[in-house]
Formats: C-alpha cells, structure tokens, sequence
C-alpha cells in the first residue's frame, strides 16, 4: 500500500522520501569509505548488566578493571575527514594525537550496528593505504556523537568526532585484532 499521509504534519516518518535520501547518501558513503571495523561499547544502562561480573553485582558498582565489553568488529561505511592543521604538523615533524571527522548516515548505522546508536567510548580502526601492499591501521575512539544534514526537519547523518587511541583501556580481542589482518 503506498503512502498518503492523513493530516498535514512537519515530519513524518514513514514518508517515502526519506528512504531515498537515505539509500542516496548510504551509496555515496559506501563509495568513498575505506575499510572501518568498528566496536561498540556496552555500558550499563543499555542493557542492564552488560559489564558487570558477580562481584559487581554484590557490590552495585563496577568493581574490576579492565572489564570493558564491546561488541563488534562490525564493517560500517563513512565517509572521513583529517583536520587539516593536523596533516601540516605531521609534515614538518610534529607528533600529533590524530582527530578525525567521520560523516556516516543514521539509518545504515542502524542497519551496520543492528539498531544500537554510535555513542562515545565506542572504538573504530581505519585501514588507511600507503602503498599498493601497506595499509596503515589506526584506531579512533569516539569522544562525541551530533546529527547533522537536517531535511525536513529529520536528521540524514551523524556526525561523529574521534581521536586516536592507544587500545590502554581496551580489551585483548580488539588489541589482536590489530594484529591479525
């Protein structure tokens, strides 16, 4: 049954429309991304218990370190962007922590991360190609999560901000996945 809508509203969510704006970008971004694995991070509101052992439990409180879960790796699509000022330094010598801008469309990161939401303190490694045979990976976790590109009044992407990490606080499955491919 096709859509008609029944009363004049702003936004409606099932409008047609908006599946197509999302296909479109969703294409675009599966264009121009390169190779992202991406983990996302349990935390204890989401789903109850997600991190905490027995001890936790007795306690109410997150007793043990270094119990932090992820889910993933999960392949996603974005499209990236490298601050500028940051690539400057790095020519003339500089060490820098890496800050990246990724751009990823909400409906696919919904479809890539079966309906959980990009959020801080979840981790993603990009395969940048510095030859035909060397790929450089580094790894960005996430420091701050905004829609962006409104439609219509309904948001089309997400605007996601992240810095390069060291993996300190990540567990073993992630710091050898560095590793294995």
């Amino acid at each position: 049954m096709p859509f008609r809508p029944t009363k004049p509203t702003l936004f409606e969510p099932r409008n047609p429309e908006y599946a197509l704006v999302d296909a479109m970008t969703s294409e675009r971004f599966t264009l121009f991304s390169p190779e992202i694995y991406y983990w996302s991070f349990l935390q204890d509101d989401e789903d109850g218990a997600a991190a905490r052992d027995e001890l936790d439990i007795v306690y109410g409180e997150k007793s043990s370190v270094g119990t932090e879960q992820y889910i993933g790796p999960i392949e996603i699509k974005a499209i990236l962007e490298v601050n500028p000022i940051l690539a400057e330094f790095k020519r003339v010598g500089l060490q820098q922590i890496e800050e990246i801008e990724a751009y990823a469309n909400i409906a696919a990161m919904e479809n890539y991360l079966k309906g959980r939401k990009p959020k801080p303190g979840d981790i993603f490694r990009v395969s940048w190609i510095i030859t035909e045979t060397e790929r450089r990976f580094v790894f960005y976790k996430i420091s701050n999560v905004t829609p962006v590109d409104e439609r219509q009044f309904r948001y089309v992407n997400w605007h996601i901000h992240a810095e390069q990490t060291t993996l300190h606080e990540a567990p073993d499955s992630i710091k050898q996945f560095a590793v294995s491919i």
